[in-house]
């Protein structure tokens, strides 16, 4: 008899360590060993970079909804799929259903009814989550900082945001694009991921009674396959469209797609075209977050050898029509400046500050000779080489 294992997140780091090696064990012991399992190196990247290794993610939901690119994956209407995703799953169920009523598999088995309980998520509800908790924190630094760098006005701000970024960063994500990638992004997000269940994925002894010792585990994960899945096994309710399976590639063919590199470029977007309107949105948010909770800032003065504080308002900055207004705030230069150095800090590049100054001056050329855009892109497409190997932080500023 296999012992169940009972990792969880209470655990010491070994205790968990030894944990999860059993864990994984045990999960290759009750699956089947023909078919394999996404790895979570795979799932990090599937539906966050194309096999180009550009980055996408889904558009908004309004725009999915649209053009009819959801389709419900529950009788109440709250599950929502991508139309691959839903009607891949909706085959897998009736074949599970069907094994369950012709006695081929148990009814009493977790796997007889198949439920989606969670599918799609939209990036701009777990996006806005995570920025209001970034606002949040550059609230608190700020306050402890404000004595030694008091923020006067919207100016003083860009010093104080500049402090916020060197400490936060590459630990923590501002942009979309730095995002999408990171630890705080849901998988759901990539629209291509099914749960049949909302149970805790660190409860490694339910993870097992409940599902890896299921005497159709095995049934299921070969279904699963069959049916253009892949089974997580470290989350053994999560299914994963496959994108390289015999299932996909038929539905593909069948829907006018020559490759899932092609249904890619046809649904997906790069964060790009999101990614600078939502900096000047989080930074209006950052500052007008300050002045709200607190008006007015305290200032440390001299005068005739005696030490004090007097209290001043903070100066009020209104959008009047539209977030572009920042930039006319900032100024060109230097918003493009803020945005390469928070870009770069993000993707943790290893510059000394001359050749910060020499990206930045090629990138203000660009507005100059070309237009503002292409500044922008260039600035991306330095940002793109990623360098979290390094672990003392460049010095350099705007």
């Amino acid at each position: 008899m296999v012992l169940a294992p009972t990792g969880n997140n209470s655990l010491s780091a070994w205790g968990s360590f030894e944990e999860r090696t059993y864990y994984e064990a045990v999960s290759v012991i009750a699956g089947n060993s023909k078919i394999t399992t996404i790895s979570p190196e795979a799932l990090r990247v599937l539906g966050r970079l194309d096999s180009k290794g550009r980055q996408i993610l889904l558009p908004t939901f309004e725009t999915l909804v649209e053009n009819s690119n959801l389709r419900n994956m529950d009788n109440e209407g709250n599950v929502a799929g991508l139309p691959v995703v839903a009607e891949a799953f909706d085959k897998l169920r009736n074949r599970m259903s069907y094994l369950a009523t012709s006695g081929r598999i148990s009814p009493d088995s977790v796997y007889a009814e198949l439920l989606a309980v969670n599918s799609y998520i939209p990036w701009d509800i777990g996006y806005e989550q995570h920025l209001r908790e970034v606002i949040d924190f550059y609230y608190e630094f700020q306050q402890a900082n404000e004595r030694s760098n008091s923020v006067v006005d919207f100016s003083e701000f860009i010093k104080s945001f500049q402090d916020f970024v060197f400490e936060s960063c590459p630990y923590t994500s501002f942009t979309l694009a730095s995002y999408s990638l990171s630890r705080f992004a849901d998988p759901l997000e990539t629209g291509l991921i099914v749960e049949l269940s909302s149970d805790n994925p660190s409860d490694d002894e339910k993870k097992f009674a409940d599902y890896l010792a299921d005497p159709n585990y095995s049934t299921f994960v070969e279904e699963a396959a069959y049916y253009g899945f892949l089974v997580d096994k470290n989350i053994p309710w999560r299914i994963v469209l496959n994108p390289n399976s015999a299932y996909v590639e038929n539905y593909l063919a069948n829907n006018s797609f020559s490759s899932f590199q092609n249904y890619v470029e046809n649904l997906y977007v790069e964060p790009k075209i999101h990614n600078f309107q939502l900096f000047l949105e989080m930074l209006y948010r950052m500052y007008t977050t300050l002045v709200a909770r607190k008006p007015q800032y305290t200032r440390f003065k001299l005068s005739n050898e005696c030490n004090y504080y007097n209290s001043e308002s903070r100066e009020v900055f209104t959008i009047q029509n539209d977030i572009v207004e920042v930039v006319d705030k900032v100024g060109e230069n230097t918003i493009i400046k803020l945005y390469a150095y928070l870009r770069f800090r993000e993707a943790n590049l290893d510059l000394d500050q001359k050749a910060f100054n020499n990206i930045t001056r090629n990138a203000i050329n660009f507005k100059k000779h070309v237009d503002f855009s292409k500044a922008i892109e260039y600035i991306e497409e330095k940002a793109k080489n990623n360098n979290f190997t390094k672990t003392r932080k460049s010095l350099y500023r705007i």
